[in-house]
């Protein structure tokens, strides 16, 4: 989990569903919502990084994404072949 203070956003990694969601924290009924799924395989971690990008240790696919505010794949470590 990582909680953005600016956005009062907690963003929750979830390897079972293979999916980010993110929670409102200023809403009076909270909901989970997704952020991103594809292409996660098994994201077990993740950071924020400034405000516009999300670093996600995917572990089923042995990675680390990085996603812009929007969602967008900007890049992974290592490259892709």
């Amino acid at each position: 989990m990582s909680f953005y203070s600016e956005s009062s956003r907690l963003y929750i990694a979830d390897p079972g569903r293979r999916a980010i969601f993110t929670v409102d924290t200023r809403s009076h009924k909270p909901i989970m919502t997704e952020f991103l799924s594809r292409p996660l395989k098994s994201p077990y971690g993740m950071a924020l990084i400034l405000s516009d990008r999300m670093a996600v240790a995917d572990y089923g696919a042995s990675s680390i994404l990085v996603f812009s505010s929007k969602g967008a794949l900007l890049f992974r470590f290592p490259p892709k072949d």
